[in-house]
Formats: C-alpha cells, structure tokens, sequence
C-alpha cells in the first residue's frame, strides 16, 4: 500500500490488499509451505518400483537407478535446516538481511517494468526472476552454513553470486 503513488497496478481497494493479498494468498502460502516442508523432509521415494514396468526403456530404467543411487548417498547426509535466529544478535540480522534483501529484489521487478516501459508479460523480467530463483537456492543454504556451522570460514560462491545479482 505504501508505493501506490509510484505505481498504477497498485491502486486497489483496501480489501484486495489485506484481505485477499495479505490473509488469503500469503495465509495459504505459509501454510502450504509448511505442510510440504513438514511431507517431504520425512517422506522417502523409491523410484526403483517404477522400473519394473515396461513403459520405461533401458536407458530411463538406467536414470532412474542412477537417481536412487545419488538419492540414496545423499538421504544420510540430508540436515534438518534449523536457522536458530534468535539465538544470536548475528542470526537475527542475518535472516533479516535475506529477507529484506529478497523483498527489495521482487520490488526492482516492478521498478523496471516502471522505468523500462515493459509490458507486465516481458520474458526479460521473467527469466531475471528465475535466474534469481535458481542462484539464490544454493546461496542461502550457503550463507546457512556460514551462519549455522562454525568449521566454514568463508561465505560460497554462490552467495557472493547473489549479493553481486542483488546490488547490480
């Protein structure tokens, strides 16, 4: 509500923004994330019963059996994320630079549609939106490990990569 005089499809009625942006959309959201944060962190797929059907020729019965292999090395070493935020003054401005910096990032989508004249449906904010996406995965969990296990000493490449992304 705060940049409706900056941008045009902001201006909404004030239900739009609380009731169905606020409470409905982000409620669902954070449930729904948390149920499936909840499913999958538990939950083991065996992919190995799919193969035994003959639908699947040798070469994908083969990817299929590579992928349970590399899932299965990695299931032992699968952590439980336990950010631990208030634990420290550190952690807390830690997890709160990621998120303002993530809100000022999905905020420069609007700007440059604004300042650049692009239509809402424009492939140049739509692929800068999934670069974000797929380069900020692995640099969180980079800058978790930072932040969460003592023995790292520097922060990844790929946070490095995403603090260059974000201040560009």
């Amino acid at each position: 509500m705060g940049l409706v005089f900056q941008f045009e499809n902001f201006k909404e009625c004030w239900w739009d923004h609380w009731i169905l942006d606020f409470l409905l959309c982000n409620g669902a959201g954070i449930v729904i994330g948390s149920w499936a944060i909840r499913r999958y962190n538990v939950h083991v797929y065996n992919l190995l019963e799919c193969i035994s059907t003959p639908q699947f020729s040798p070469v994908t019965a083969h990817l299929f059996h590579e992928l349970e292999l590399n899932t299965a090395q990695t299931a032992h070493r699968r952590n439980n994320l336990r950010w631990s935020f208030t634990t420290s003054l550190t952690n807390l401005l830690t997890v709160e630079s990621i998120f303002i910096c993530t809100q000022v990032f999905e905020l420069n989508a609007f700007y440059i549609k604004h300042l650049l004249w692009l239509e809402p449906a424009n492939l140049f904010n739509i692929v800068r939106l999934c670069v974000w996406f797929f380069v900020s995965l692995p640099g969180v969990q980079q800058i978790y490990a930072y932040m969460a296990d003592p023995t790292v000493t520097s922060i990844g490449a790929h946070a490095l990569l995403m603090v260059t992304i974000l201040t560009t």
